[in-house]
């Protein structure tokens, strides 16, 4: 079995994001001759691109011989492998990230971020995603869907947040419905999945556990995720794996795993020690001359091993 604790999980979690579109297939487009021709010098162009997939005709997408050469009345088809570009998000408990993903080698483009909004609400919250989305790729309109790395509990099927602990703005929100309609698209061009899974399918796709026949994931953050795989599947169930393969609720010490393992036990040890709020960061930078913080990570450590 291949264990992985990385601070990667973002880019891991985006590209792995990547590698579960499988739904999201290439579309095939040809061209349609069966409408006719139009004189040149009309302006007019009657033949249009169609998708297979759909058979609908794809926007702005013309046939050129139409308004030339007194129109094109040719028997033509044309096959264009239409490059499976998807929009991957990594939604943490205090930022979201957001990329392109290109389907093949799993490359990301450049990845934005921005802090989760002010206003807590569910419309500001799909606001901040869509303007992320158009950041991460101008040219929407080539972007097959999208595909979020989400905390839990979600259902993941539905895109509905069932979160209290963080994001409660989102409870019982339907995210595929608002965003697919703040984009324009059907709702399923918009796809869940659980972040850790998200994190060890990228590892599976282009990382440490690519060809291992047994993995596991613990992802840091906020709080702490985990996702199991055998031979390349994320599994949540069976020998050796926690109910829904989660970790951050199993009995630990009177308590449960994610009071010690987290963001805020780490921020919360420091409290009583000190008597002083920092953030993580602040207090990992001043550990070489700061015995208590030396000490919180120490624990930390022994605990998450």
């Amino acid at each position: 079995m291949a264990a992985k604790i990385s601070s990667r999980a973002t880019t891991r979690g985006m590209r792995g994001a990547g590698c579960s579109t499988q739904s999201m297939s290439s579309t095939l487009l040809t061209l349609d001759t069966t409408a006719t021709a139009v004189p040149s010098g009309s302006g007019l162009s009657e033949h249009t691109w169609t998708s297979e997939q759909s058979g609908s005709p794809v926007p702005n997408s013309k046939c050129a011989g139409c308004a030339t050469n007194g129109g094109c009345s040719r028997e033509v088809r044309v096959i264009v492998d239409h490059q499976k570009n998807v929009l991957v998000y990594d939604i943490g408990g205090s930022h979201v990230s957001a990329a392109l993903c290109f389907e093949g080698d799993y490359r990301l483009g450049p990845t934005v971020i921005a802090h989760h909004p002010e206003e807590q609400s569910s419309d500001a919250f799909v606001e901040t995603l869509h303007a992320l989305g158009l950041k991460a790729a101008p040219d929407i309109h080539n972007v097959l869907g999208a595909e979020l790395a989400m905390p839990g509990p979600f259902d993941y099927t539905e895109g509905v947040s069932w979160m209290r602990h963080k994001m409660p703005y989102l409870y019982g929100v339907n995210l595929r419905d608002a965003l697919a309609q703040r984009f324009g698209w059907q709702t399923g061009q918009v796809h869940f999945l659980n972040d850790a899974a998200a994190h060890l399918l990228g590892e599976i796709g282009a990382g440490a556990a690519r060809g291992v026949h047994r993995a596991v994931s613990i992802t840091l953050g906020t709080g702490v995720g985990s996702a199991f795989a055998i031979d390349g599947r994320i599994v949540t169930h069976g020998p050796g794996v926690p109910a829904g393969g989660e970790i951050w609720n199993l009995p630990y010490e009177g308590h449960i795993v994610e009071d010690f393992i987290s963001t805020r036990a780490i921020q919360q040890s420091y409290l009583e020690r000190t008597g002083e709020e920092r953030e993580v960061a602040a207090i990992a930078s001043g550990a070489n001359e700061n015995p208590a913080a030396v000490e919180i990570f120490t624990e930390f450590g022994r605990r998450l091993g």
